[in-house]
């Protein structure tokens, strides 16, 4: 079962590749009404601190959220700030930047995304500037790398002028919850006033090195360590160049841009634009490039809080020669493989670096995440949910566990300690909010339970449930145990959330979906006294996960888990229409929402919770294959037909849109029941098949949104913009369109945990493909299998496989560490455990005795 759908590679926006390197990367290359000064389109790279975002017209901004939300350096032309990662030249008396739509007549730009690097190929009169845009994974803040490489292919020399220039124009996301219908006026008017309060002091330190000291005109008072709606902290940037082969004069860039030191045709060229005029640091050469030679330049700009200590190094901790691919380590990815697939392992390798780049650091739960992202995050300076870091979380427990670790952290630390709760979503400095038809969102604890369940069971790091992590406020001092912080959240789970008349869990002010409240024609008696079935479904799988995982600690607590979800599943049952089950009951008059149309989002969950039979699982998915998916050139439909109401679009958000989440768990619910059937939806689901559909929106090809607009919607294929998030307007690096197909590979696979053990089962439907990621591998064939898995801690580590389909039982034959060795068989299956410590790998080999 080929992906034929990849043959549309990359719609009208270019075509996939291999690097050098054999990193996956995109050749920007669409037609020139794609590629207008107007059309914006922009690819991620990130380092676990920053992101940075790297633009079609050839300039960069970098995103730092450590205290807060914030743009380092926004580009805004209209005041001469051009943010960073371009530079400017100046040949033959015509001077012009590296951004697109600057080019003088006769230059040409070749613009490549690639994994962890943005490089750029200006071509004009015989010269060929080549600038690759890199960060350095690890360490503290921002830093921005740009290894710049200008070659003289004429016969005679050529004198150049050229400055690397990074622009100071800091622009804080201060949180905006509704960004639509002229909104987005007076927000920005406000975070503009605010911005306008930070002044820099620049000051050279050397030829290849200046730093700018950044600081706000601050409110009377202000405790630093207090969470505040913005960040009044002191900064330090800095620009330094490293290494550079290169002989002529040079001078540092400390401020304004002196356009006097362009002077031939320079008035010219910028005669109907602002010249640069904002804060600046960089560094400006003036040299002589013989016939047919070349110059290397090498620099670095860094970001980071004052608090902090920045050591500024006189080189980089690599080194990058002239000549060589100036590549820097990225991130680990998953490789894939099986007959047909080829371009599908490209995509997940992709997707593995996209989930890691999302990653950012908060300053004030010392912790890591990877945000949602898209318009949530860099438009309306919002970070969650806790069930998005939940999702995140499943398939970063094989990617990077110490990650997803982290991230585990993060939420405890958010966790109120007041009532045990999670906050719908965090902003500014150590802020949170579930405002609104947030302040009673009924799942949350169930996804958090859902992740830390994958996450134990999987590394059997069960010495995390006994670490100390503070509750929210910090300042309140409270901290507890992962395991105590797991109580707090299971009693608010049981006494704050709790069951309505029908036994289910309430649906409070919405589940996942957000705007559960808008079919309802009484909110009020809904949030009281509505169940959700999602709710339901879910508990049916996490809580048996999570009691497997805590049994040891908390046997008491673990079969009142068990006890809840055996109450759930058979709640669940009563809702089952006969054709799926319905989305939960309203709270009044014994309505029951979902009777007389499919809601996708709730589906799967009974499916992985083990509570319907055969006979209703054929039948759900027949329903959800011909009302959901067939329809629709990409995805599947999460809600048809759609509702109406004054908040409601017809096939638009979960109003019958599709959705990256609900598409992920429902394949991975599928495979368990058909995975031939589950395959083809899954293929169904990729960018590829997207972008195959609607080659023309650049937001399906290399990221995009959480959720895509339905066939018949006046706009199909592209994404929504009302209610409260413009989402049009920032519709890429929406982290759930990267981590679901990971986590799906993952679950096609058969990596999980079941009966205290690590499984490998398969539910692939070819018999030979090998997935390795760096916690979990396995390549299976006809009448082989082999695998590994590597220790994340110390531990004695059970695992369970699945034998080839190939060999008949009595006639395996098991190796260990390439050892032969006697195993014992369970239900067909291969049952082993070794002794592990940190890092340490087991590998195995089952095939047929000789």
């Amino acid at each position: 079962m080929a992906d034929s759908n990849f043959d549309q590679d990359g719609g009208v926006f270019g075509a996939w590749d291999r690097d050098a390197n054999g990193r996956v990367c995109f050749h920007y290359d669409p037609p020139p009404e794609k590629d207008a000064p107007h059309e914006d389109h922009w690819h991620l790279i990130g380092n676990d601190h920053m992101n940075v975002t790297c633009h079609n017209g050839g300039y960069v901004q970098i995103y730092d959220w450590t205290r807060g939300p914030k743009i380092l350096n926004r580009w805004h032309p209209e005041t001469g700030n051009y943010a960073g990662g371009f530079k400017l030249l100046c040949i033959d008396g015509i001077t012009f930047p590296t951004l697109k739509a600057w080019l003088p007549e006769g230059a040409t730009m070749e613009r490549v995304f690639g994994q962890g690097y943005f490089k750029k190929t200006t071509r004009f009169r015989g010269v060929v500037v080549e600038e690759k845009i890199q960060v350095v994974i690890g360490g503290y803040g921002a830093h921005v790398h740009s290894n710049i490489h200008i070659t003289n292919e004429r016969a005679e020399p050529v004198e150049i002028r050229y400055a690397d220039i990074w622009q100071l124009n800091q622009h804080q996301l201060v949180v905006a919850p509704v960004m639509t219908n002229g909104l987005d006026r007076p927000v920005e008017y406000l975070r503009s006033r605010l911005n306008r309060k930070l002044k820099y002091q620049i000051k050279p330190k050397c030829g290849w090195h200046v730093e700018a000291y950044g600081e706000y005109h601050r409110p009377g008072k202000y405790d630093p360590a207090a969470p505040s709606f913005a960040d009044y902290g002191k900064s330090l940037s800095f620009f330094s160049e490293f290494k550079t082969f290169a002989d002529g004069a040079s001078e540092i860039i400390a401020g304004p841009i002196d356009i006097n030191s362009f002077p031939i045709a320079a008035q010219e060229a910028y005669s109907q634009r602002a010249f640069p005029t904002g804060p600046a640091l960089g560094v400006m050469h003036y040299f002589t490039i013989e016939g047919g030679s070349s110059k290397w330049f090498d620099s670095s700009f860094h970001h980071s809080h004052w608090d902090r200590t920045v050591d500024v190094p006189r080189s980089l901790p690599f080194q990058i020669e002239p000549g060589s691919d100036g590549f820097i380590d990225s991130y680990p990815t998953p490789t894939f493989t099986a007959p047909g697939h080829e371009a599908l392992a490209r995509e997940l390798e992709w997707h593995a670096y996209y989930l890691q780049a999302g990653c950012l650091y908060s300053d004030y739960h010392d912790a890591h995440f990877v945000d949602q992202g898209s318009a949530y995050g860099y438009l309306q300076g919002g970070s969650g949910a806790p069930r998005d870091f939940a999702l995140f979380i499943l398939p970063l427990v094989y990617l990077r566990p110490a990650l997803a670790k982290d991230m585990l952290r993060f939420l405890f630390r958010a966790q109120r300690h007041k009532d045990g709760g999670f906050p719908y979503a965090f902003f500014g400095y150590g802020k949170a909010s579930g405002g609104g038809v947030h302040s009673l969102s009924s799942d949350l604890d169930l996804f958090v339970v859902l992740a830390l369940a994958e996450y134990l069971n999987v590394t059997r790091d069960y010495a995390f449930l006994e670490e100390e992590n503070l509750y929210s406020p910090k300042s309140d001092g409270v901290s507890a145990t992962v395991l105590d912080h797991l109580r707090a959240s299971w009693r608010h789970l049981r006494e704050k959330i709790g069951t309505g008349p029908n036994g289910m869990i309430r649906a409070g002010t919405g589940d996942w979906n957000d705007v559960l409240l808008a079919y309802s024609r009484m909110p009020p008696v809904t949030i009281w006294r509505g169940e959700s079935s999602l709710n339901a479904g879910l508990a049916t799988l996490a809580l048996p996960a999570i009691a497997e995982a805590i049994e040891h600690a908390d046997a008491d607590l673990a079969r009142d888990m068990r006890t809840m979800a055996a109450e759930q599943g058979a709640a669940l049952r009563n809702l089952w229409t006969g054709e799926w089950v319905a989305r939960g009951y309203l709270g009044y008059f014994g309505k029951r929402l979902g009777e007389d149309r499919i809601f996708l989002d709730t589906q799967a969950w009974g499916v992985l919770g083990g509570v319907w039979d055969d006979a209703q699982r054929e039948t759900l998915f027949a329903n959800i294959q011909r009302i959901c998916v067939d329809p629709q050139p990409a995805g599947a439909l999460a809600l048809y037909p759609p509702m109406k109401g004054p908040l409601l679009v017809p096939g638009s958000d979960t109003n019958g849109g599709t959705w990256a989440a609900v598409d992920a768990w429902t394949a991975w619910a599928w495979a368990e029941h058909d995975p031939e059937s589950a395959w083809r939806f899954f293929l169904h689901t990729t960018m590829a098949a997207r972008t195959a559909a609607y080659p023309d929106v650049w937001y399906s090809v290399w990221s995009g949104p959480d959720s895509y607009n339905a066939h018949y919607h006046k706009k199909p294929g592209e994404t929504f913009n009302h209610n409260a998030t413009p989402m049009a307007l920032y519709p890429v690096m929406n982290m759930n369109r990267h981590a679901g197909p990971l986590l799906d590979i993952l679950k096609f696979a058969g990596f999980g945990a079941r009966g205290g053990r690590i499984v490998v089962a398969p539910r692939m439907p070819m018999v030979a493909f090998s997935l390795a990621f760096p916690l979990l591998g396995c390549t299976y064939a006809e009448t082989s299998c082999s695998g590994y898995y590597l220790a994340p801690n110390d531990g004695v580590f059970p695992f369970t496989i699945r034998p080839p389909a190939g060999v008949e039982a009595g006639a395996l034959r098991v190796t260990l560490n390439g050892d032969a060795v006697d195993v014992a068989l369970e239900d067909g299956m291969v049952v082993f455990e070794r002794r592990l410590k940190r890092g340490a790998k087991v590998t195995w080999e089952v095939g047929r005795g000789s």
